[in-house]
């Protein structure tokens, strides 16, 4: 709000419309799944644990958050 000779005015704000990103790539739940499981059944060098990890949890995440799967998590 901004004051104008002692009235109060609503400043108006145009919002322009969301643009796609050029470079989004969308998954099936069949994909994510294939993925998740292929993942699960990887037994990764040591080097590779942490990023291995990362990649399981997040693909998890991806099937339980995006696509209400129910997943037996083996931790």
């Amino acid at each position: 709000m901004r004051k104008t000779n002692g009235n109060a005015t609503k400043r108006k704000t145009r919002l322009a419309p969301a643009k796609e990103p050029e470079n989004t790539m969308f998954f099936e739940k069949e994909d994510i799944t294939l993925l998740y499981n292929a993942l699960r059944s990887y037994k990764p060098a040591e080097e590779e644990l942490v990023r291995h990890g990362i990649w399981l949890e997040g693909f998890a995440e991806v099937l339980v958050c995006g696509f209400d799967e129910d997943l037996e998590i083996p931790y």
